[in-house]
């Protein structure tokens, strides 16, 4: 039987959040915070997309 694995420095992440969803049931240039799939803090808006839905907009990173 292999040997057990060595517990690690880093924290269990959550699952990564699909930007689809982002802004279902919000309002136009709704401001929104969420965490991105390698555990960065992304902060965007919700902004009308050529179709017409609401869709997230991550702002630049300063």
């Amino acid at each position: 039987m292999p040997p057990p694995l060595a517990p690690t420095a880093e924290a269990p992440r959550d699952p990564a959040v699909d930007p689809r969803g982002l802004c279902d049931g919000r309002a136009e240039n709704a401001r929104i915070q969420t965490t991105g799939p390698r555990g960065e803090t992304l902060t965007g808006v919700c902004r009308r997309g050529a179709n017409g839905w609401l869709q997230f907009s991550a702002e630049p990173r300063r």
